[in-house]
């Protein structure tokens, strides 16, 4: 009777488990949709975060499921894996091609605005890559951007020149294709925000 009541216990623990797992997975889903991301040593890490708190709601049901078809042979339970096992395979099959890989992060405080500016270079399905976040308290991030390009457009400290002028951050780099062409990123502060500029 203590061994059926410990089992009951380790099934309720797992789903509550698989709950707390699946509800982190989708708060980081709405950060990540609403353009924000968690700085954690020194990179954004919300994609991250939130595939893998799906993994692991996937994994614990996978042992609760195990555990139900153990104790009580039905049939029914083990159905469930049809549905579990193609969304887990799905779910890591994205998880490889959209992470980037070659991560770069770089914080830059200007001393003229009270946010910093956060770069991260990268590649990943896409080609190169330079993402423009800001930040107050580094660790919460708010997207501004991303330039695209092949190597990153801001990857080097020497591939690009910052000026800064009536509370705007001028970027020039040079276009990819052409390096005598040379293209601007400009971002305006205000009310305590970086936005893109755009003609």
């Amino acid at each position: 009777m203590k061994t059926k009541s410990n089992s009951k216990l380790t099934i309720i623990i797992f789903q509550i488990c698989a709950v707390i797992f699946f509800l982190l997975g989708i708060a980081g889903r709405i950060l990540q949709k609403h353009d924000y991301d968690l700085l954690f040593l020194g990179r954004p890490i919300i994609a991250y975060f939130f595939m893998i708190c799906f993994l692991l709601s996937y994994s614990t049901e996978f042992l609760v499921i195990s555990l139900l078809f153990k104790k009580t042979n039905k049939a029914s339970f083990f159905l469930t894996y049809i549905i579990l096992i193609p969304l887990t395979l799905f779910h890591i099959y994205c998880m490889f091609i959209s992470l980037p890989s070659d991560v770069t992060t770089k914080m830059y405080k200007y001393p003229e605005f009270d946010t910093t500016i956060v770069i991260e270079n990268g590649d990943d399905l896409f080609g190169d890559y330079s993402r423009i976040y800001e930040t107050k308290n580094k660790i919460l991030l708010k997207y501004i951007t991303v330039l695209d390009g092949t190597p990153s457009p801001l990857g080097y400290e020497t591939s690009y020149d910052v000026e800064i002028k009536n509370n705007k951050i001028i970027y020039t780099y040079n276009d990819d294709f052409d390096e005598t062409v040379k293209n601007q990123l400009i971002l305006e502060y205000e009310n305590g925000h970086f936005k893109e500029v755009t003609d």
